[in-house]
């Protein structure tokens, strides 16, 4: 999940693009998890899709 205030929004958006993340697994098996990158500095700003 990516949360970014509207001037920081393009960057931060570029600063994912091509990530790659594996699923999280712990000692049973597969766990559901998240990555928050805020660049919204705490405001609750909306927070736009990442890529994939």
């Amino acid at each position: 999940m990516l949360c970014a205030a509207p001037a920081f929004e393009q960057s931060a958006l570029e600063s994912l693009r091509g990530m790659k993340f594996e699923p999280a697994r712990g000692n049973d098996g597969p766990v559901k998890s998240y990555l928050l990158v805020d660049f919204a500095y705490g405001r609750g700003f909306p927070c736009p899709s990442a890529p994939n």
